[in-house]
């Protein structure tokens, strides 16, 4: 959404940046909502599965306090926030890279067996 950072200056840019946002959002976790069944092993996915979840919902409650305050400090500055989602969205793009070459190295689409 590094769009939304630069070019959303109006109202109404910044509805279009936000509608756009969603639309990939919600893509990119629909994408990803069988990873954690295909990548884990199944004898540890439960509890792999749940330090997942609870990483999930710590950070779901940390990053839009950090960005808040991050807001305020910015004067409300509301670009600010494509522009973390954008860093973010790298830095997950990268962390799915390394994923991507584990996966690969462990079997890749035919032979894929996960590390006990």
């Amino acid at each position: 959404m590094l769009w939304g950072a630069v070019f959303a200056t109006s109202p109404d840019a910044y509805g279009v940046a936000l509608l756009a946002h969603g639309v990939m959002s919600g893509t990119c976790f629909t994408v990803a909502a069988s990873l954690a069944q295909r990548l884990l092993p199944q004898a540890k996915f439960a509890q792999m599965a749940s330090a997942g979840g609870i990483i999930s919902s710590l950070l779901g409650i940390v990053t839009p306090l950090a960005l808040g305050k991050l807001l305020d400090f910015a004067r409300h500055d509301y670009r600010l926030a494509y522009l973390t989602a954008s860093v973010l969205s790298f830095v997950a793009l990268g962390c799915m890279t390394q994923v991507h070459r584990y996966w690969r190295q462990y079997g890749g689409p035919h032979g894929f067996v996960a590390p006990a």
